[in-house]
């Protein structure tokens, strides 16, 4: 094999169709393996530890949903929403700059993380 062989298998491994063909035959594999350790019986601390590590890695490699357009487009809406009322404080004389970049960074993050919680829990 050459390097420029190499390098293009390399390149074509983390395509997504293959990346979702790996991450769904690992999936397999997991609840395959939760299956066989629960049909054993009864099961001690080392058992269900590794069920939970199993059933913690199924979750990461289950595809999320993407966000809809309608919700896309509300969560727009919202940050704009929010842009414009930190303006207007702003404006006001109620915040310096400075406080308003950091209030606008925060609830940034704040409704990031609000989304990625829903994504899990859906």
């Amino acid at each position: 094999m050459t390097e420029s062989h190499i390098a293009r298998v390399l390149r074509t491994l983390n395509t997504p169709v293959r990346r979702q063909r790996r991450e769904l035959e690992e999936r397999r594999e997991l609840e395959r393996e939760g299956r066989q350790i629960r049909s054993r019986g009864p099961m001690g601390d080392v058992a269900q530890a590794r069920l939970a590590r199993i059933a913690e890695r199924i979750a990461d490699l289950t595809p999320r949903p993407e966000p809809s357009r309608k919700q896309r487009q509300a969560y727009r809406r919202r940050l704009a929403e929010e842009a414009i009322e930190l303006r207007r404080r702003a404006d006001r004389g109620e915040h310096d700059g400075e406080w308003v970049r950091l209030l606008a960074r925060e609830s940034l993050a704040e409704r990031r993380a609000q989304l990625a919680e829903r994504r899990r829990q859906s």
